[in-house]
């Protein structure tokens, strides 16, 4: 059982490991596009070796403190409210930061493996089935498909950790228990809170710029037929998830795991 953050953090810079960071983005009460569902809930995994990730942790560490701010929270970042950190900063630091949580995304080589499953779908799969074959709450369901299909892609020879974003962001370190999940050190999901942990804020990084490019996709599209520039914002949230190609992956579709620890 991993209790503290110092042995957390520990685990995590230990060699010869796979890590897996976890967020979700909802994208319920969101309209279908032209490529995909409405209301989608999803979930993503952020994987990489453990071998590269302590210089991803220690250079946007540095970059934390150059901002002056605790993490990197994409939609704080971009949308900036009132009780947001960035509230009163300008729309170039906001765009520097976005940027340079994308860049280190892309930096770290990190393969990103999710599940999303529309509402509409999951609810006739629910309907079709006896009572009682799945959980009634969608979201509940998405989750736990989730979990236990990262846990399964990790049961390998390689020692694997998966941390996951607390759903309070309370400063204790917790554990979610999975089906199949033993084999993962901390004997489940390990779960802390992303200002803790880099990696986690490489992944709500990853699960942001997936979600907003699903939502505006094809206002984005209409204005490039058109010769019309796109925000800058969606211009990074573009760029990002053109520089996932191939390294996106439903672990639905049963994929391999393309991440090897060092």
């Amino acid at each position: 059982m991993i209790e503290t953050l110092s042995s957390l953090s520990a685990e995590l810079a230990a060699p010869g490991r796979v890590l897996a960071f976890c967020d979700e983005t909802d994208l319920t009460g969101n309209d279908g596009t032209a490529t995909m569902r409405a209301d989608i809930h999803l979930h993503a995994a952020v994987v990489l070796p453990s071998g590269g990730y302590g210089v991803i942790a220690a250079s946007l560490g540095a970059a934390l403190d150059t901002f002056g701010v605790e993490e990197f929270h994409a939609v704080d970042i971009v949308n900036n409210g009132k009780k947001s950190v960035w509230y009163e900063r300008s729309p170039e630091d906001r765009l520097a930061a976005l940027t340079t949580i994308c860049d280190a995304l892309h930096a770290s080589g990190a393969h990103v493996y999710y599940v999303q499953i529309p509402k509409e779908q999951y609810d006739g799969l629910v309907a079709a089935l006896p009572p009682g074959s799945l959980p009634e709450d969608h979201k509940d369901a998405v989750k736990a498909c989730f979990r236990a299909s990262i846990a399964a892609l990790l049961d390998t020879s390689t020692s694997a950790m998966v941390v996951a974003d607390k759903d309070k962001n309370s400063k204790s370190i917790g554990l979610a228990k999975v089906d199949g999940g033993n084999h993962l050190i901390g004997g489940g999901i390990v779960l802390a809170a992303s200002e803790q942990v880099i990696g986690l804020q490489l992944a709500d990084a990853a699960t942001y710029i997936i979600g907003r490019y699903i939502r505006r996709r094809d206002g984005m599209v209409a204005k490039v037929e058109l010769d019309e520039e796109i925000g800058a914002f969606d211009s990074v949230v573009a760029d990002g998830v053109g520089r996932l190609h191939g390294r996106l992956h439903s672990l639905l579709s049963e994929p391999a795991l393309f991440c090897e620890a060092a």
